[in-house]
């Protein structure tokens, strides 16, 4: 899926994805690699880069969300003002004390699993 230039969000970085994410990685976390490419969130303890905004392939580049509003894939329900962190598997999880706080749910959507989340990756 393309970015839409209307709803881009405000701070989008360009790296190289190191695996094919084109069917598995838009709209989850990722972290950067120790060469600086782009992986998806594989621990909870990982910390989250941002976003990914689209569909790369293997050394293609990926844009990668890191402030600004987008959807994200959730691993579960959650409720406007949650505050979420991202699971070992790349998605919005509830936060329940401990780890890394990853964003305040602003606004979920009906369809889920994706969220119209505020993003706050450091």
């Amino acid at each position: 899926m393309a970015l839409n230039p209307k709803t881009m969000p405000k701070w989008v970085e360009s790296h190289i994805s190191t695996n094919d994410l084109s069917s598995t990685g838009q709209f989850l976390g990722v972290k950067l690699s120790g060469d600086r490419t782009i992986v998806l969130v594989s621990s909870d303890t990982d910390i989250c880069y941002g976003i990914l905004q689209n569909d790369p392939g293997a050394g293609e580049q990926a844009a990668v969300m890191k402030e600004g509003k987008c959807p994200i894939i959730t691993a579960e329900t959650l409720a406007a003002g949650n505050i979420v962190r991202i699971d070992s598997n790349g998605k919005a999880a509830l936060h329940a004390g401990g780890g890394l706080v990853f964003a305040p749910s602003v606004r979920p959507q009906a369809r889920l699993p994706k969220l119209n989340s505020t993003a706050q990756c450091l």
